[in-house]
């Protein structure tokens, strides 16, 4: 989760000295969260961390002292949630019982909070003891604490391990499946070669396996693509309002129609606060909702191979980073080992691109390109 995997980077910051993120994604991988560079990104984005002298001449990432306060009875969850036991008051002592090696872990989050009400904590393998200024403040956090475990969740309270990529991967894979068998309960397993003219019926298991497919990559290249502001929202509105155009040309499905427009209008909205420097984030349910209903628009159209040419930004983007990962963890073979992924982080890091160049480039050519789809079958 979001939090867990925030708290190790802290945690990694703080105990090394981290130049790159791609050292940082290397080191999360090891304290088991896999993730993306575009993951990384936003994480390093939203913990407000930045580059300072090591002392050895070079750089590491450091929290500014701009780093806004997380929200205690979140943070009281989180730290409940993965390794917390329990928690006893005695006077103005709190000692807090954690799983097996985590009290540091648990000691570190606390630290982190600056509550100004403890006066300092101690961490053994897995006990930590906290002192507080009076006895009311320790009774007071233990209260808070034990609220905070009731708050975390049915479904939270068995989990004994944050969810990595893999995790949910697997958990878009189901979301795919279930999709793929409403879809085709619904409608014919028939689709158009749009280019060539053709209509093409498949074997209701093969086409659910390629929408499947469809579904799981366009939740997972679209979710890859939201690391940098203003991007992911704006590659989605052109492949959109292009689909929409060919819905409107082709008077297909009107329904639909109209729900692609309120989609495109809504990602409008958030792309008015999310522009650079951006004042609100969509995260991985926002991107992912995006992608899975990019996947349904293609479906929809009758035509899902056009998701190909009139999504590639976005694709390439996201997929060769997908891709790389997969290989390195899978295989343990070291693919593009000169291109950083997603690209929108090679464009900045290595080409020296800034996020509005990133974003108004990138979008140019996703406009050319379902300009020239439309062109195709239209003219």
């Amino acid at each position: 989760m979001k939090n867990d995997r925030q708290t190790a980077v802290l945690q990694i910051i703080e105990e090394t000295a981290v130049e790159t993120q791609e050292q940082l994604m290397q080191l999360l991988a090891v304290r088991g969260f896999a993730c993306t560079q575009a993951t990384v990104s936003r994480d390093i984005k939203q913990l407000h961390l930045m580059k300072a002298p090591d002392g050895m001449g070079g750089y590491r990432y450091a929290v500014s002292a701009q780093m806004p306060k997380l929200n205690f009875e979140e943070k009281l969850q989180t730290i409940f949630r993965e390794c917390v036991v329990s928690a006893e008051n005695a006077q103005n002592l709190a000692v807090i019982k954690t799983m097996n090696g985590m009290a540091n872990a648990a000691a570190f989050a606390l630290d982190s909070m600056k509550d100004t009400d403890i006066v300092g904590t101690l961490a053994g393998d897995d006990t930590v003891l906290l002192v507080f200024h009076d006895s009311a403040h320790a009774a007071d956090f233990c209260e808070q604490l034990v609220l905070a475990a009731m708050l975390s969740g049915y479904l939270d309270d068995s989990a004994s391990s944050p969810w990595g990529n893999l995790k949910k991967g697997l958990i878009d894979l189901a979301i795919s499946v279930m999709a793929a068998v409403t879809y085709l309960h619904y409608n014919p397993n028939t689709f158009d070669l749009a280019f060539f003219g053709k209509t093409v019926t498949l074997n209701p298991i093969i086409y659910a396996i390629l929408i499947i497919i469809l579904i799981w990559v366009s939740i997972n290249v679209t979710n890859c693509s939201d690391g940098v502001d203003g991007l992911c929202g704006t590659l989605s509105v052109v492949t959109l309002a292009s689909v929409y155009v060919l819905f409107k040309s082709f008077n297909i499905e009107s329904a639909y129609r109209h729900t692609v427009l309120i989609m495109i209008v809504c990602i409008l909205g958030y792309l008015w606060f999310n522009a650079s420097p951006s004042k609100l984030l969509m995260g991985d349910a926002g991107s992912r909702a995006i992608g899975i209903f990019i996947a349904f628009t293609f479906l929809k159209l009758h035509a899902p191979l056009l998701y190909i040419p009139m999504a590639l930004v976005i694709i390439l983007d996201g997929g060769l980073g997908l891709i790389k990962v997969s290989f390195m963890r899978f295989l343990h073979i070291n693919l593009m080992k000169n291109l950083r992924t997603p690209i929108h982080d090679h464009m900045r890091k290595n080409k020296d691109w800034s996020d509005t160049q990133v974003v108004f480039r990138f979008t140019i050519i996703q406009v050319i390109l379902g300009l020239a789809v439309i062109y195709g079958l239209m003219f």
